[in-house]
């Protein structure tokens, strides 16, 4: 990460129109968010999950319940870096 960004994750993270997290005995092994303007449009920028629990439904589970929020919404804008493309 390039300087500065650390320190802006949280605060930006935090104000989100929606966050979720996913934990295991209590460890964070999951995050995502929505940015959404509450109507029509809804962006899905960030969606971690620790590489230990890849393949085990852990990101498809924090998408669910965005989804309970935003399935209804016209536009939904999800982004991926370039490995991720084909999951998607």
């Amino acid at each position: 990460m390039s300087a500065g960004v650390p320190e802006k994750l949280i605060p930006a993270l935090l104000n989100s129109d929606t966050l979720v997290t996913a934990r295991k005995d209590g460890k964070l092994i999951g995050i995502g968010n929505a940015i959404s303007d509450s109507y029509l449009v809804v962006y899905y920028p960030l969606r971690l999950v620790d590489p230990k629990f890849h393949g085990l439904g852990v990101g498809r589970k924090m998408m669910e319940l965005m989804q309970r929020k935003y399935k209804n919404f016209h536009q939904q804008m999800l982004t991926a870096n370039g490995k991720a493309v084909t999951f998607y």
